[in-house]
């Protein structure tokens, strides 16, 4: 069956877009309001899980919903502690940690990290600086900055056990891809780790047979939209990569690099170990 893309001449298409898209971003602030209004009900009764605004879970879940905001982020903290399990340095350390979330958001997965693994020391970044704001007001486990949109991040090289990114480099073009790979695998100890992850062909291999091709022959592709604009900054875009062209761009940084397909949900994985000491 032909999509609408297909069916439709490019002029009727580009008047539908311009058409829904602010459409789309009305009713996006009408679904969050409606869910302020029941967030009372839909909270948790558990005060160890605070609940962010609903505009700061939709930014990182794509929903409002309390429940998919909660769930998400304990499925991704499981999915971190099982892999580090085999990869290392393992959450279960008696030894303090020092564990850095980049793009960490509203803190969705560090709030189930802190409270299943209570003695690291947890530190989030992000460039949104509302996120952050309401992160240092709520989440007393961590400390939150808010980074510029390209490095360096205030901290000294190899300051960190354990970096992860999730869902960041699927929204960087690869100009900011190369330069935050080289930043992080800076701030990994010799023996941590750096967990990145990444759309690849599980995502991709639904696309228009001309997209894949040309993701096959570039690597890494940035699909740009203005579906969101206002929401996210314009740099923040969609990007699908190949399992070659990352696992080479990340062995530049690391002596060590697994590539898990589906190892968060419909998202590849990226573990780096053993940066080079001048990567």
């Amino acid at each position: 069956m032909n999509s609408w893309k297909q069916i439709l001449p490019a002029p009727v298409q580009d008047l539908a877009r311009a058409l829904y898209y602010p459409l789309y971003r009305i009713l996006v602030r009408l679904w969050c309001l409606a869910h302020r209004v029941g967030d009372l009900r839909a909270r948790s009764d558990d005060p160890d899980l605070p609940l962010p605004p609903p505009f700061l879970r939709f930014k990182v879940g794509g929903t409002p919903s309390p429940k998919v905001f909660l769930e998400t982020g304990r499925e991704c903290a499981s999915t971190l502690s099982r892999l580090l399990d085999d990869l290392g340095p393992s959450l279960q350390s008696e030894a303090p940690l020092d564990v850095l979330d980049f793009g960490c958001g509203s803190g969705r997965t560090l709030i189930w990290l802190a409270r299943r693994f209570p003695a690291h020391r947890y530190h989030g970044a992000d460039t949104d600086t509302e996120a952050i704001a309401w992160s240092r007001d709520n989440l007393s486990f961590g400390r939150f900055l808010a980074n510029r949109p390209e490095p360096p991040l205030p901290f000294p090289a190899a300051t960190f056990d354990l970096i992860y990114a999730v869902s960041v480099f699927t929204h960087l073009e690869w100009s900011a891809q190369k330069t935050w790979l080289a930043e992080l695998a800076r701030l990994v100890k010799s023996d941590g780790t750096l967990i990145l992850t990444v759309h690849g062909e599980t995502v991709w291999s639904q696309f228009s047979p001309e997209k894949q091709e040309r993701i096959r022959q570039e690597g890494t592709v940035t699909f740009r939209s203005r579906k969101l604009q206002g929401i996210f900054p314009d740099w923040y875009q969609t990007t699908c990569h190949t399992e070659e062209f990352v696992t080479r761009a990340c062995s530049r940084h690391f002596q060590s690099v697994s590539y898990l397909r589906e190892g968060m949900g419909y998202l590849d994985v990226v573990a780096c170990r053993e940066p080079y000491s001048d990567p």
